[in-house]
C-alpha cells in the first residue's frame, strides 16, 4: 500500500492512499511535520509494516504502523480533522472542510472500505512518500 502525501498546511498533512495495484483507497489526514514529535507530528516518510490489532483507545480493530523511529501507537483510524489525531493517519473518501478548516470527510465509510479491502490480512507494508 502507498500513501502519497500531497500537501501540508500549518494544521494538517493531506495525502492519497492507494492499494498495491494502484486502487484508490481514499484520502488521508495527518498532523503537519513537527520533527516527528510524539502526538503532534506526522511520522517520517518511509516504509513500515502495519499490523491489525484491537485499539485500546478506539475499541475496534485498526492497523498499527510499526517501528516508527522514536514513536509508538501510530494507528490508521477514523477521524476528519487534525483534532481527531495524535500523530495517527486518518482516512476519508474525499477532502473537504469542517468548521471552515481543511479536513477529510466520510471517514467511517472510507475506514470500513479499507478494512474490507484488507479483510483476511493481519499485516501489510505501507510506503509513505512526501511531495
Amino acid at each position: 500500500m502507498h500513501l502519497f502525501r500531497l500537501a501540508q498546511t500549518e494544521h494538517a498533512t493531506f495525502g492519497r492512499l492507494e492499494g498495491k495495484d494502484f486502487t484508490a483507497l481514499g484520502v488521508t489526514l495527518e498532523p503537519p511535520w513537527k520533527d516527528n514529535q510524539h502526538g503532534i507530528s506526522c511520522i517520517p516518510a518511509g516504509t513500515y509494516e502495519c499490523k491489525r490489532y484491537l485499539s485500546p483507545k478506539h475499541g475496534y480493530d485498526v492497523f498499527e504502523v510499526l517501528n516508527v523511529p522514536g514513536r509508538s501507537n501510530i494507528e490508521i483510524h477514523v477521524g476528519n480533522t487534525p483534532v481527531d489525531t495524535e500523530g495517527c493517519i486518518l482516512v476519508g473518501t474525499e477532502f473537504g472542510k469542517v468548521d471552515g478548516e481543511g479536513a477529510i470527510v466520510h471517514s467511517k465509510t472510507a475506514f470500513h472500505a479499507l478494512m474490507q479491502y484488507l479483510d483476511g490480512r493481519d499485516t501489510f507494508t505501507l510506503t509513505i512518500t512526501d511531495p
